[in-house]
């Protein structure tokens, strides 16, 4: 239960809330988010996040207020949100480049663990920046070491998604393979039975053959899970990708690097 004092400090919180948002809602879209944009200089994020939302209701259609919120979500965190508000950035600005968008989505993606679709993204906003086709894009030229730090990342996490994906379809392998020594031990076993029933073996016989059966499979197990325990990247040293072995033309990763003087 409250006592009175903390009820007097609730009320004079919900009263505050309240009062801000009637005078909010005397200020045009413009206005709103001018205050947003001063809330996130002064590292106030949550009440910047506040006035981009205030601002996209009174005006929904515009581009930019998404991707300003998109930008104070990523301080805040808000993963999925920076994602939901790019798409609708990049949707209303259509084939209008955009590269701002496309780069906060890419940074969101990769904090979701979508490496392959933060790689998309941070291609795009390359793009639009390396291949500019108005002043105002040309002018973004500064933004290019953070979009290669971006794709170099996005490179690293995709080749990482990679070896997990190898890693697990070798577990699938090995597991078919193991079924099917087992399934042959059971077609011989099955075999063994019925040549006793029909008395073409004796039993001293029978149970011989059943134990090398048992110890060829168990044998043949073995070998197998050894081989596949050698091979699997899981049980050697973690792969690290230094940042210059990956080419930043193509962001591929390339194959015998070369260092000139």
């Amino acid at each position: 239960m409250y006592c009175l004092p903390q009820l007097q400090n609730v009320y004079s919180h919900v009263a505050k809330r309240i009062s801000l948002i009637k005078a909010m809602s005397t200020l045009t879209a413009s206005e709103l988010k001018e205050k947003g944009n001063k809330a996130f200089k002064n590292g106030e994020f949550e009440i910047a996040e506040q006035n981009y939302s205030l601002a996209i209701q009174k005006r929904s259609d515009d581009p930019i207020f998404y991707t300003n919120r998109a930008f104070v979500r990523l301080r805040l965190q808000k993963w999925q949100g920076v994602v939901s508000d790019c798409r609708q950035s990049i949707e209303l600005t259509g084939k209008v480049p955009n590269y701002k968008a496309h780069f906060y989505m890419g940074r969101a993606q990769l904090e979701l663990n979508h490496p392959h679709e933060a790689l998309a993204a941070a291609l795009v906003a390359y793009d639009q920046v390396m291949y500019p086709e108005s002043d105002r894009e040309r002018a973004a030229a500064s933004s290019i070491p953070s979009i290669l730090t971006l794709l170099i990342a996005c490179k690293k996490r995709t080749f990482e998604a990679r070896q997990l994906e190898h890693r697990r379809s070798k577990a699938d392998l090995l597991t078919k393979l193991e079924q099917s020594l087992q399934e042959t031990r059971r077609v011989n076993l099955q075999r063994i039975e019925e040549n006793l029933r029909a008395h073409s073996i004796q039993p001293i016989q029978a149970e011989e053959e059943r134990m090398e059966i048992e110890s060829t499979t168990e044998q043949e197990i073995d070998s197998l899970r050894s081989i596949f325990a050698v091979a699997d990247p899981s049980n050697h040293p973690k792969k690290e990708i230094p940042d210059w072995a990956i080419d930043t033309i193509t962001f591929e990763l390339m194959h015998d690097p070369v260092i000139t003087r």
